[in-house]
């Protein structure tokens, strides 16, 4: 289901490609995780991960997604995934090709954590996409219609290009040994596939994916500080009434 690779082959083209990409984003200083953590209530980058990477296929019928745990409350404004495009023509021979954008949903989860009912948000990727435009793996950035993400709640992000074959890769990674005591990256979710017969968990795997929010600010007041505003009020009530 999926095609792979070592970040320990020096050789490997992929694991060079990676590291490039790392590079390119600035490294992982303390202040640029603050930045990109600030509105992101959810994210595994696959990038600061030491472990094998896999190619997710969206064969013919597949969507594949990756479940989550919300951190912060906010209104939804965007996902980021670790997704590559594929040239048209490279499996015309078992489909016809179009260039079908890649779709992003929002769903909550059932009590089996997967993904249940319709989508509470959607955004689509067009294939001639700007983003796509390099030969490395990196974050592409999809637009979501607003829906509110509450602290503490799980979902899942799911991906598809129905009804293209090979379309599209969504770059996934699992800890040595592919075993989910080793391989589990992100333990607040799991990589999900559902091929036309229902969602099944890889625990072992996640793929790269970053949720963006417009966080929502808390408005309660400090207990002390209400306090001293009604004494306040009752001061100068009293003073009107003399």
């Amino acid at each position: 289901m999926s095609s792979t690779w070592n970040d320990a082959d020096p050789h490997g083209p992929r694991a060079s490609q990676s590291r490039q990409v790392h590079a390119s984003r600035g490294g992982t200083s303390s202040q640029d995780l603050q930045r990109y953590r600030a509105g992101v209530t959810a994210e595994f980058d696959p990038f600061a991960a030491t472990g094998n990477w896999f190619a997710q296929h969206f064969y013919e019928n597949y969507r594949v997604g990756q479940t989550f745990l919300a951190t912060q409350t906010g209104t939804l404004t965007s996902v980021e995934a670790t997704t590559v495009r594929r040239p048209l023509d490279e499996y015309a021979s078992q489909k016809p090709q179009d260039p079908v954008p890649f779709t992003m949903e929002l769903y909550a989860l059932s009590a089996t954590g997967v993904p249940t009912g319709s989508a509470l948000a959607s955004g689509v990727l067009a294939y001639e996409d700007a983003q796509f435009n390099t030969i490395f793996i990196t974050f592409k950035t999809i637009g979501m219609s607003p829906v509110e993400l509450v602290a503490g709640e799980s979902y899942a992000i799911v991906g598809n290009a129905l009804p293209s074959v090979e379309l599209y890769h969504w770059y996934s990674k699992c800890g040595p040994g592919d075993a989910v005591a080793t391989g589990n990256l992100y333990p607040d979710g799991c990589l999900i596939i559902d091929s036309g017969q229902g969602w099944a968990e890889e625990q072992a795997y996640d793929l790269g994916f970053r949720v963006n929010v417009d966080p929502i600010a808390a408005t309660v007041p400090v207990p002390g500080a209400l306090a001293l505003s009604l004494i306040g009020v009752g001061l100068v009530r009293s003073r009107r009434w003399r």
